[in-house]
């Protein structure tokens, strides 16, 4: 299982002014237009249906942790190979998806 965090602010840039190099998938701006997102109360799905056929790729999501107040943790979907769907499983109150190419 594949696990990843994102850095934001101030702690990305120290690393990079530092000549640190952080390896990170590659991100897109949007969810393409060949993907629908669904969601419900308790996960959210990414369906793609004109990906390159060796396209590895997820969705990557936050949920919301029920027993601490406002608290979200990042959640990556299921990996899919060419067309298909992502599914982030049991996840609270899901946030924004992004779409994720693993390779």
């Amino acid at each position: 299982m594949r696990r990843g965090f994102i850095l934001t602010g101030i702690a990305a840039a120290g690393l990079l002014t530092a000549g640190s190099t952080i390896a990170t998938p590659a991100y897109a701006a949007s969810v393409p237009a060949d993907c629908t997102v669904q969601y419900q109360e308790f996960s959210v799905s990414m369906t793609c249906t004109a990906r390159p056929a060796t396209q590895v790729w997820n969705l990557a999501t936050t949920c919301q942790v029920l027993t601490a107040g406002g608290l979200r943790l990042p959640k990556s979907g299921s990996e899919v190979t060419g067309d298909g769907t992502s599914n982030s499983g049991s996840c609270p109150n899901p946030g924004a998806v992004t779409f994720v190419i693993d390779s």
